[in-house]
Formats: C-alpha cells, structure tokens, sequence
C-alpha cells in the first residue's frame, strides 16, 4: 500500500482535499497563535498604560510635598532667628521637629565615633608617670 491510498482511506477524500485540510489546519494554528500574542501585548500596553498614569500622578505629589518640606524648613530656620523665640508658643514644637527631622553640622567626625580609644582619652587605667587618676600627662 501506497501512503496516499492510506491517508485517502483515513480521510475519506481525494489527496487534494487531504493536503488542503492539512494546509488550513496549519493557518488556523498559527493565526491562533497571532492572536492570542496580540492579545498578550494588548493587556501588557493597557497595565503599563494605567501604571504610567499612577505614578505620574504620584510624582506630581511627591514633587508638591518636597516643595511644602523645604518652605516648612525655611519657615522653621527663620523662626529660630526670630527676636521673641524663647517667649514664643512655638518654641517647644520647633525644638521638637528640629531635633527630629534637621540635622546638626557640627558634630563629631566619623573617624572619632569608633571605639579606639585615643592618646588624650581617659583610659581608666593608671600611668606610668605616678598619676594615680588614669588620665593623661
């Protein structure tokens, strides 16, 4: 047996309609596949759509608030060199946001925060110089 006798007998048709069956069967498969892609990509352009639109809107509070922060900060600067300060009713609750959210300058370096211990430091421990005390000559 020949294979086209085979398929015409599993078909049921002439080879012509078997070839054709099999070239429309290939085509449906891959507009299928086309589609659901294009499906895909519709639903990927609407999220990143809706999300662009959330955080342009989040930037655009953000960008206000920082704005609002600075002008507190200038406000709160400025109250601090005001001629009645220390009377003032806001003394209290500028002290409290400045220690909280501003930052001193002034501090100490970084090299000076960790635990060594220095030659000027008090040690605890006596001298050789006779003095008693620990601390340094």
């Amino acid at each position: 047996m020949d294979v086209l006798t085979i398929l015409e007998w599993v078909a049921g048709g002439s080879v012509l309609s078997i070839i054709s069956n099999i070239l429309l069967f290939y085509n449906q498969q891959r507009m299928k596949k086309a589609s659901i892609k294009l499906d895909t990509i519709k639903v990927y352009q609407d999220i990143a759509e809706s999300n662009n639109q959330l955080l342009q809107e989040q930037n655009g509070k953000i960008v206000l608030l920082q704005k609002k922060v600075s002008h507190l900060e200038i406000i709160v600067v400025r109250v601090k060199e005001c001629d009645y300060y220390p009377t003032c009713p806001v003394h209290k609750l500028v002290q409290d946001y400045a220690r909280e959210f501003l930052f001193r300058n002034d501090r100490q370096p970084s090299l000076a925060k960790d635990d060594e211990r220095h030659p000027r430091d008090d040690t605890g421990e006596p001298c050789d110089n006779g003095d008693l005390d620990g601390q340094p000559p």
